[in-house]
């Protein structure tokens, strides 16, 4: 791993479709600390989706390096991503089945203690995800991606379908999950005021490059790009 980061890259170049066509990532560096979260923002196309992909691997860089450890993914359509045939409790024990686990007492004790973790009630494995609410879903996928016990949790606008309440519920069950599990996040979002309320630290891409990288408070109150500042502005954040 490079320095001390759990979820590095360095100079990451991807494009669609071959090199004819415009990079959708271009010179891309990232790099996340353990119980660290970072906040990824942009408007719709400028990357973040792809960068996600590349970190967990689902996409392969032309160039440039990749070292992310144990990357897991949360989506932001929990209804597609869970098979509605089946019950909680069996993609739970499904997640832990394709790991090797194959002592059923030994997957239903970890099961027990991931459902406490995302606070849902083991009444919950007998239902299907169309009986469930979406916030109920999210934590659902939240649980199926901590029993892959990854060690960075990439969260790919896992909110944005969701009431502001149920919001601030999911977002403040991930912060609290970082801080026990000392658990890297990257949260990619477009509501920057729902990053700001959970990130450490924010980057800013744009058409498939960062343009602006820092701390929360320092890039929210002190940006330095123009992008940025535009951001912030069509959000009703005042930075001046």
């Amino acid at each position: 791993m490079i320095n001390e980061y759990v979820c590095s890259a360095e100079k990451l170049f991807f494009t669609y479709g071959g090199k004819k066509n415009k990079p959708t990532l271009e010179e891309v560096s990232i790099h996340i600390k353990s119980g660290e979260i970072l906040g990824l923002v942009g408007e719709s196309g400028s990357g973040k989706s792809t960068l996600a992909k590349v970190l967990t691997g689902l996409l392969k860089a032309d160039s440039g390096k990749v070292e992310c450890n144990k990357p897991a993914m949360i989506f932001q359509d929990s209804y597609s991503a869970l098979n509605p045939a089946k019950t909680i409790g069996w993609l739970l024990h499904e997640v832990q089945r394709l790991q090797g686990v194959k002592d059923k007492e030994v997957r239903e004790e970890e099961i027990h203690k991931i459902m406490d973790a995302v606070e849902l009630d083991d009444t919950y494995l007998m239902h299907y995800p169309s009986e469930l609410s979406g916030g109920q879903r999210q934590r659902v996928m939240i649980a199926m991606a901590l029993l892959a016990k990854p060690e960075v949790l990439i969260a790919d606008e896992p909110v944005s379908a969701l009431d502001v309440t149920v919001q601030k519920q999911i977002v403040s069950l991930l912060k609290r999950l970082s801080h026990k599990r000392n658990l890297a996040v990257l949260f990619i979002s477009h509501d920057l005021r729902t990053v700001y309320e959970l990130c450490d630290r924010v980057m800013v891409m744009k058409n498939g490059k960062v343009v602006e990288e820092n701390t929360k408070d320092e890039l929210y109150f002190n940006p330095k790009q123009d992008y940025t500042k535009a951001l912030l502005s069509s959000a009703g954040i005042d930075w001046e």
